[in-house]
């Protein structure tokens, strides 16, 4: 996967490498995915060890609509991550929604800290979110505790940080029986999501 992101650099020299590049990440990530469609499952189940650790992150940075690509990229890690977590792959049952009863909903993220995700996008939800109506949980899975950490754990009904394996955290978020479920940051950190 590395050597397929590898094609998305920050910086292009003109129009011109931005197609360039674009055609050769297209063609690099579909050769990528049909590779793994003739995979054996053991091959399929090592190369999902490798899911997070390159991210076509930078394919924003070209300004064009990447749906398609990442409707593929996504097929792509989908697939892999169902090769070796398929307890976890199977869609789940809504839970009920009983009178009275809250909404819950689940944040995950490895950056529950002085960071943009945090101070951008998730602390503006957390805060904002009708108490009355949400229940929150709070999933931290990054390493970095600040003073951002602390005043995010105080904004949720649970919050939960812990060094979990990917296992580990599925039973755990699994236990608390969600109605929705927030990933924010797939890749974006050394976590057993990355």
């Amino acid at each position: 996967m590395s050597l397929v992101v590898s094609q998305l650099p920050i910086i292009y020299a003109d129009k011109t490498e931005i197609e360039s590049k674009r055609h050769e990440y297209q063609r690099q990530l579909q050769s990528l995915v049909d590779y793994y469609e003739q995979a054996d499952l053991e091959q399929r189940q090592a190369a999902a060890m490798a899911v997070g650790s390159s991210q076509p992150f930078y394919l924003a940075y070209q300004g064009k609509c990447d749906g398609d690509l990442q409707q593929t990229y996504g097929g792509l890690i989908q697939g892999l991550m169902a090769s070796r977590y398929p307890q976890w792959s199977q869609p789940l049952v809504m839970p009920k929604l009983k009178a009275q009863e809250k909404i819950r909903v689940g944040f995950v993220s490895g950056f529950f800290n002085r960071h943009s995700v945090w101070k951008i996008i998730l602390q503006g939800w957390v805060e904002n979110l009708d108490r009355s109506e949400f229940e929150l949980f709070g999933y931290f899975t990054g390493e970095r505790r600040d003073e951002q950490t602390t005043r995010a754990a105080k904004l949720f009904d649970r919050f939960e940080h812990h060094a979990f394996s990917v296992e580990q955290w599925a039973e755990k978020i699994a236990q608390d029986n969600l109605h929705v479920l927030i990933f924010l940051n797939l890749g974006w950190t050394r976590s057993p999501f990355s």
